[in-house]
Order: C-alpha cells, then structure tokens, then sequence
C-alpha cells in the first residue's frame, strides 16, 4: 500500500507512458497500453481490490491520457470473482467458473467511471501549489465548459480535510459536482459515488460544487481526504 500511494511511483509510471508516447509520436503511430493494472497479469497484491486502486486508477488514466496514451485497456475477465482475477473491473458472483448471472463492479470500478462520465476534452494547463498526495487536471469541452477532477489520495481515515482555492479561466455561471468516497485505503466495500453504489449521474442531476459561488472567478472550498471529484463549470 505505501508503495502505491507514493508520488514517486505514481510519476515514474506516468513518466515512462510519456517517453513511449514521444517514440511512438516519431514514428507517427498512436500508443496503446494494453492490459494495464496495479497488479501483473492475472495477479493480484494487497491492493488488487481495495479503495486505494480506485484511486490510483483514475489518477493513472487521466496522468497516461494527458500525457498522449490514446487507449488504455485495464485488464480485466468475466469469470467469477471467486478464483478469478482480482483485478478485474467488473466480474460475476458465483463459485469459481459457475457464474450465477448477477455482475457486481469491484472498487476500481468506480475510478473509472469517474473517468468515463468526463467524456472528453482537451487538457489544459495548470498552475499548483501545495503538497501532499494531491494531484489536479482540467479539460476544456467543445461546448464551452470547463472540466476539473481533484484527486486527493491522502489518507481518509487519518488526514483532515484540505483547503482548495480554484482559480477558473473566466467568471463561471454554474456549477456541478461529482464525487467518489471510500472509508480507508484498504476497504473493499462501501465505495460510492455520491452516496451510491453506481457510476455518476448525467451532468443535468448533479449538485452544485460545495460552497459554490455563482460569478466569482475563484472558488474556495475544503476537499475531503480520500476522494476524487469532477466539477464542470460553464460561463
């Protein structure tokens, strides 16, 4: 666990995506990394199903996606959880090789859906300061909207909450918010998304960001420990 919230490891990993992404940009070829995971192959660690790998999922997505990783495939299998492979996404109840037809997703799951529900964009650049296991991305959206997704991987059971101040582009009109929660790094239950165990809801449903201020060009609210959020701001 503490080799994978380390911000050395989560660099190198993007770093190495970058490097490749220059060579395959010389040769005018588009990357692929194919199944990708926190864990090799069909393995698993002791982080293979927790919150921590829903975590680092969406962070090492959107870091190998700014960086030119045009598809990334998490590897994954249908079988049965039980005596399948730990890391997969999604995956089937019952006894090894005897699927009972009901699917349930596993924490990683909701890092990516996270991801998922942000639908494209083009990264911008970002100016940051602070510490900690914080990391922080915006898109801007063909129709004019404004994408930023705050991970904060520090620790939800021991870190308090950290004041953020967002600066936007312009002056936003409205604002939506959504967020995934875990209780600690090593819970394989009890992941949500806005209190639900599901992928976001439409932009139209969400709630306004918390403390949301209607034409004002900077934002200050306090972030919870332990949680990835994506705002979209329009103007």
């Amino acid at each position: 666990m503490a080799n994978l919230m380390a911000p050395n490891m989560r660099d190198r990993s993007i770093n190495y995506h970058s490097s490749v992404v220059t060579t395959g940009n010389d040769a005018n070829m588009p990357i692929w990394v194919d199944e990708t995971g926190i864990s090799a192959c069909v393995g698993g660690n002791e982080t293979t199903k927790t919150y921590a790998s829903a975590m680092w999922s969406a962070d090492y997505a959107l870091g190998s996606a700014q960086v030119g990783v045009s598809q990334l495939d998490f590897h994954s299998s249908l079988i049965t959880w039980k005596g399948g492979p730990p890391m997969s996404v999604v995956c089937f109840d019952g006894e090894y090789l005897k699927p009972n037809g009901e699917m349930q997703p596993l924490a990683n799951y909701f890092g990516l859906s996270m991801v998922g529900a942000i639908g494209g964009g083009e990264f911008l650049k970002l100016q940051n300061d602070g510490g900690g296991l914080a990391y922080s991305y915006a898109l801007q959206q063909a129709d004019g909207r404004t994408t930023v997704v705050l991970i904060n991987q520090n620790n939800p059971e021991t870190a308090p909450q950290t004041k953020v101040t967002l600066k936007l582009p312009i002056i936003p009109a409205t604002g939506t918010m959504t967020q995934m929660t875990g209780s600690s790094y090593s819970a394989q239950d009890g992941v949500a998304i806005d209190g639900e165990a599901g992928a976001p809801k439409a932009d139209s449903e969400r709630p306004a960001p918390m403390d949301f201020k209607p034409g004002q060009q900077s934002q200050t609210f306090s972030l919870t420990a332990g949680t990835v959020t994506v705002m979209n701001f329009k103007y």
